[in-house]
């Protein structure tokens, strides 16, 4: 059983992954291309987000897989940080998120009260 507050801090991981590709990407060029950038970034993960990885994508998919390229893109978005020069906040997300993962996978999130994976 997933504990509640577990998937708690999973949605606050996901929304802190939102605003650091956003400053990832408004960090790129000029000031101007920088705010475009961000908000590209920010809408890019938020679609691909909406379309597969959320638990009510549009594309449903297991929750293994949920879990596993959630917390991938997840970790992208934080290393994003720390190749725009944020390293210590993209280090503290990433460790974050990876420790969440892990606690998610050990609570059983991928898989029901039998043991089979959940859809």
């Amino acid at each position: 059983m997933v504990a509640p507050l577990q998937l708690t801090i999973r949605f606050l991981l996901e929304l802190a992954a939102l605003v650091a590709a956003g400053i990832a990407g408004a960090s790129v060029g000029s000031p101007s291309l920088g705010l475009v950038g961000g908000i590209a970034a920010a809408v890019a993960f938020g679609v691909l987000w909406g379309l597969f990885l959320a638990p009510r994508a549009r594309y449903p998919q297991t929750a293994a897989f949920r879990l596993v390229v959630g917390t991938l893109v997840m970790e992208a978005a934080a290393l994003g940080l720390v190749a725009v020069g944020s390293v210590t906040a993209g280090g503290i997300l990433a460790a974050a998120i990876l420790a969440n993962a892990v606690a998610l996978a050990a609570a059983g999130a991928a898989t029901d009260d039998a043991g089979m994976p959940v859809r």
